[in-house]
């Protein structure tokens, strides 16, 4: 019995109606690709043991409905973990209202993927109780609703019109975060009760609008977390990480003192970085054009890859400072790349990586 089905390359209209019978009902893995003139999806929600879907550059469909699920399915979708949609330049409509209120749908789902589909409106399905991984990419108009999703572990979601938080229950699976270029959040004040969420991995990157939330909104949230890994990109109007002196009429970022890799691109006012950032082992600075020198002690201790691509930087370590030797020799790895106003480099440090 057939057990995957790989379709490339078909320019009829409609897609054959024998990929939904049930004399497929073996099939474990179904790929649509490159079908630019089908204007509407099969029916293969009924079949019982499909476990993966993936429908990419099917150009002309616009709507999603009662014809993929099946009408008057009970259960769609039973035994389909992965699911991901791409490259759909017509996609509007995930037609649920057409659908059986009562069926279930995507019982088993795992990961759910939609990527470059810029017309595709409204929200994601509700209640993906066994979702783990969510990704949602170059979906301009779509608004992300975040909630009922207990056993997601990992999220991803860039280049969207909104994403409306309402929280997540406690002892979240959440782990890796991240999030780019949405231009709107809603967010519940339950998002600032997230001790028991065990984030690793936080990603922020162009959303004005979350960075310029007051800290006793996202700020805590950072700190409320047990971060391992954290990157900041294009937030215009922070000036320090982890300062020491308080100053309200600067946008400063507490983070937690067990960052152990942290990235910052793109941040004009950045000027200053905390001492305290005792167990960073991997400090990257790109397009800071603000942050002129390094000093000596704003070296973690436990620092082993530095990597510096900023414009205006002018020393890292000036030779008369007094380097700290334990952190220096921990340093395996010193990249620097487009730094042409760079003027002073320790001899200690490059002494040190040679000998690493």
């Amino acid at each position: 019995m057939l057990k995957e089905l790989v379709l490339k390359f078909y320019y009829g209209v409609r897609l054959a109606v024998w990929i939904g019978d049930s004399s497929f009902n073996k099939l474990l893995s179904i790929c649509l690709e490159c079908c630019p003139n089908c204007t509407s999806l099969p029916s293969i929600g009924q079949l019982p043991l499909l476990k993966k879907l993936c429908i990419k550059g099917l150009d002309n469909v616009t709507s999603v409905g009662v014809e993929f699920f099946g009408k008057n399915a009970p259960n769609a979708f039973p035994s389909l973990e992965t699911l991901e949609f791409e490259k759909m330049p017509k996609w509007e409509n995930w037609n649920f209202c057409e659908v059986n209120e009562e069926a279930k749908k995507f019982s088993n789902l795992r990961e759910l993927r939609i990527v470059k589909c810029p017309e595709l409106l409204g929200s994601i399905p509700e209640n993906l109780l066994s979702l783990e991984k969510l990704v949602i990419c170059d979906c301009k108009k779509l608004v992300i609703s975040i909630q009922n999703l207990p056993m997601l572990s990992e999220l991803d979601i860039e280049g969207c019109q909104e994403v409306v938080y309402k929280g997540f229950v406690d002892g979240s699976s959440l782990k890796k975060v991240c999030f780019s270029r949405i231009p709107k959040f809603t967010c519940a004040a339950e998002w600032l009760t997230l001790g028991s969420i065990k984030v690793e991995s936080l990603k922020i990157e162009d959303c004005e609008e979350l960075c310029s939330l007051q800290e006793n909104s996202w700020g805590l949230l950072t700190q409320s977390m047990s971060l391992g890994e954290l990157s900041i990109g294009k937030w215009s109007q922070l000036v320090s990480i982890g300062a020491e002196e308080e100053r309200e009429e600067l946008m400063q970022l507490k983070i937690p003192c067990t960052i152990q890799k942290l990235t910052i691109t793109d941040c004009e006012r950045l000027e200053k970085l905390s001492t305290t950032l005792h167990y960073v082992s991997s400090l990257r600075f790109w397009s800071c054009p603000n942050l002129i020198s390094l000093s000596n002690n704003n070296l973690p201790s436990n620092l082993k890859i530095l990597d510096w691509c900023c414009e205006n930087i002018q020393c890292l370590f000036e030779e008369g400072e007094n380097v700290n030797i334990g952190s220096v020799c921990l340093l395996e790895q010193l990249n620097i790349s487009y730094c042409p106003s760079l003027i002073s480099l320790s001899k200690t440090i490059c002494l040190r990586i040679s000998k690493a």
